[in-house]
Parts: C-alpha cells; structure tokens; sequence
C-alpha cells in the first residue's frame, strides 16, 4: 500500500513532464511522439508527506514512465500534446495509466544546427484543440525546459529535458527524453 500511494502522488509529477516543440519551428504541424524517463520524488521517511529532497533523513523513491500521444504545433512555435502514460515504481506492484497533457513555447530556434530550447507547462485537466490550449477545468502541475535537435529532413525530433519544477511534490534527479516523428 505505501507503493501505491508513493506512486499515486508522485503521478502529477510523472504526468506533467511531458515537453514539446515545433520539429520545424516554423512550419505548423504535428507529431507522434514517445516519451520516457524516470524522476526521483522525495518524502519524509515512512510517509508520503513531501519532503525537500535535500533534507538529510528523506526516502528517495525513483517513478518510472512510458508514454505515446500526438503532439501539434503553429508557425509561432506554440504546441499542445496530449497522450497515455504508463507509471510505474520498480520493484513495486503499482502500475498507473492515465491520460497526460503539456502546453509548450519554443524559445529559441537555430534553423542551421536544427536545434533550440522551449518550456512546457504541465496541466492536469483541460485539453487540446490543436495547437491551442483549452484550459477549462485545468491546474498546473509542473513546469519545465528543454532542449532539442531536429534531423532526418525534418521529420523527427529529440528532446531533454533540462529542468523541472513541480507545484505540489519535491523532485530529485531526473532525466526524461522524448522522440517525435513528424507526420
């Protein structure tokens, strides 16, 4: 039962780590993209009281996840994506799946080494239109940025995330990557 409660609180974090841009930061369009990584949430020992992961007595608990969905973008470098993920704590018998939806903001772009940075602002709640946002019945869980590199003429994108900060759940080390294919 800890597992499972472990698990269920630190999904808003695993949940709104999902981060996008534009694979061609201008031409509008969309992607299928996969996402997966692990992040280490913090607690007080013997809890799920959030606990700042620099403190000297908390339990590290390491959140696994897999994740598919659409991704689509506008000529402003603006994106919306929605998907399933998959959320798991190894070495438990807790497996969560459930529906994950980002809004993200290219910041930069370089068309001559197809790379650049963005942020993504994880919801849960609300849903995508597109490229755009409908935020009815939404609350932000979690912020992030990004890095990525675009290659194969285009049609795909990589991406890290390069930090993470979440709005009710202390956050260790983390390391997310996600692959996208343009469609």
């Amino acid at each position: 039962m800890f597992w499972a409660a472990v698990a269920a609180f630190a999904v808003g974090v695993v949940c709104s780590t999902r981060v996008h841009a534009s694979p061609s930061a201008p031409p509008a369009g969309s992607a299928e993209e996969t996402i997966q990584g692990s992040v280490t949430v913090c607690f007080a020992p013997g809890t799920t009281t959030p606990e700042s992961c620099s403190d000297k007595e908390v339990t590290f608990v390491v959140v696994s996840f897999l994740e598919v969905g659409q991704v689509t973008w506008d000529n402003k470098g603006n994106a919306c994506a929605a998907g399933v993920e998959t959320i798991s704590v190894p070495g438990s018998a807790f497996t969560l799946s459930q529906p994950a939806t980002l809004v993200g903001k290219l910041s930069n772009y370089d068309p001559k080494t197809q790379s650049g940075d963005g942020s993504g602002i994880g919801y849960s709640g609300g849903k995508c239109n597109g490229a755009a946002f409908d935020s009815t019945g939404a609350a932000v869980r979690s912020n992030a940025a990004f890095h990525f590199v675009i290659s194969r003429d285009k049609k795909r994108l990589d991406s890290v995330l390069t930090s993470l900060s979440v709005t009710d759940q202390e956050v260790g080390a983390f390391s997310i990557s996600s692959t996208a294919f343009k469609q």
